[in-house]
C-alpha cells in the first residue's frame, strides 16, 4: 500500500476531534472531549489508535455489533445522544447552517434580490435628480433641457463616482465621465447655471442697467428736458 493511500485510509483521534469542533462546530459544552474519545475507541476495533477504512465501513454496515467492546467505555460515553437545544437563538442556528448548501442557496437568492432592489432605488434617484434639475432650468433660467438627457449624464456619473482619477484616465470615455461627474456635483448643489453650461444649454442673459441707460440717453437732451418740464 502506498504512503498516500495509507494516510487516506486512516482516521486519527485528532482528525475526529477536528471534525467535531471545526467542521461541525460543536462546542465542548455540548459534546465533551471524553465523549469524542470514547466513540473513537469504540469504532477502533483493532485498538491501534486509528480508524481504518474497513473498521469504519463495518461500523456503518453493522453498527454497535462490531464495536471494540474490550475498551473501557464509561456509561456516559456509551449512552451518548446528540444534544438538542429546545430553543436555540437565531445567531446559533445561522452559525451552524452558514456553510450548508441549502443556506448558501438562500443567501444567493437574497443577494440577487438585494442587487435588484439597489438597481431600482438607483434608477429612482437618477430620475428624481434629473426631474428636479430639468424643472429648475425651465422655471429659474427659462431654458428647456430634456429630463432623459440629464438622467443619462447623472447615471453615468453615479456609476463611476467611486473610481479614481487614474482609473478614469484608462477608460475609453474618460473625458465624458469626468464631465458627467462635474454635472452631478452641480446638480447636487442645485447650481443650475453651471449645469446648463456643462450641458451646453444656452441661457439668455438679462439686460444690464448700463444697456438700459444707453437706450434712455440716446434721446435728444432738449426733448428730454421739455418732457421733464411738462
Amino acid at each position: 500500500m502506498s504512503p498516500t493511500r495509507t494516510r487516506a485510509a486512516r482516521w486519527s483521534s485528532t482528525s475526529s476531534k477536528k471534525l467535531v469542533r471545526v467542521t461541525l462546530r460543536i462546542p465542548p459544552g455540548e459534546l465533551s472531549n471524553d465523549m469524542i474519545k470514547g466513540v473513537f475507541q469504540a469504532i477502533d476495533y483493532s485498538g491501534n489508535g486509528s480508524i481504518e477504512t474497513s473498521e469504519f465501513e463495518a461500523f456503518l454496515e453493522h453498527g454497535s455489533s462490531v464495536m471494540h467492546m474490550s475498551q473501557q467505555i464509561t456509561e456516559v460515553v456509551t449512552s451518548v445522544v446528540w444534544p438538542v437545544e429546545t430553543n436555540p437563538s437565531a445567531g446559533t442556528v445561522r452559525m451552524r447552517e452558514l456553510d450548508k448548501p441549502f443556506l448558501e442557496d438562500a443567501l444567493r437568492e437574497t443577494r440577487m434580490e438585494n442587487k435588484k432592489d439597489e438597481e431600482v432605488l438607483g434608477e429612482k434617484l437618477v430620475f428624481n435628480l434629473a426631474k428636479q434639475t430639468s424643472k429648475g432650468l425651465k422655471e429659474h433660467l427659462g431654458v428647456h433641457c430634456e429630463m432623459t438627457n440629464v438622467a443619462n449624464v447623472v447615471r453615468l456619473a453615479i456609476r463611476n463616482e467611486n473610481k479614481s482619477a487614474a482609473e478614469i484616465d484608462e477608460m475609453s470615455n474618460g473625458e465624458e465621465v469626468r464631465k458627467a461627474r462635474e454635472v452631478l456635483k452641480a446638480v447636487r448643489q442645485f447650481n443650475l447655471r453651471k449645469v446648463a453650461k456643462l450641458m451646453n444649454v444656452d441661457v439668455p442673459q438679462p439686460p444690464t442697467w448700463g444697456g438700459r441707460s444707453r437706450v434712455q440717453t440716446s434721446e435728444d437732451p432738449a426733448v428730454s428736458l421739455r418732457r421733464l418740464v411738462k
